[in-house]
């Protein structure tokens, strides 16, 4: 994809991929994370308010975020639909002038 260049996933393609998941650990990585204009930080921000979540990380590069929670499955189960729900639509962008 070129630069400026504005691509549609198809859901398939949006669907997170499993890569790890441990107790109190879950890696997952779709290709919407790693498109140049969302805002990763306010994502990540976004993510880590779902309830029971410690921390989410945001690779961009490897299009992939790891949340560290208490290891309760419900947990996890949330963290999973919270990136399963994003979509073109609702990814925050950065604002113009924002790197």
């Amino acid at each position: 994809m070129q630069v400026g260049q504005t691509q549609t996933l198809g859901a398939a393609a949006r669907a997170p991929v499993v890569v790890h998941d441990s107790p109190g650990r879950l890696r997952l990585r779709t290709p919407l994370l790693g498109l140049p204009s969302i805002d990763v930080d306010r994502l990540a921000y976004k993510l880590r308010a779902t309830p029971g979540v410690n921390a989410a990380r945001i690779n961009p590069d490897a299009f992939s975020v790891i949340f560290t929670y208490a290891g309760r499955p419900e947990t996890r189960a949330r963290a999973l639909t919270s990136i399963e729900a994003l979509s073109h639509t609702n990814l925050p962008q950065k604002v113009q002038g924002d790197d």
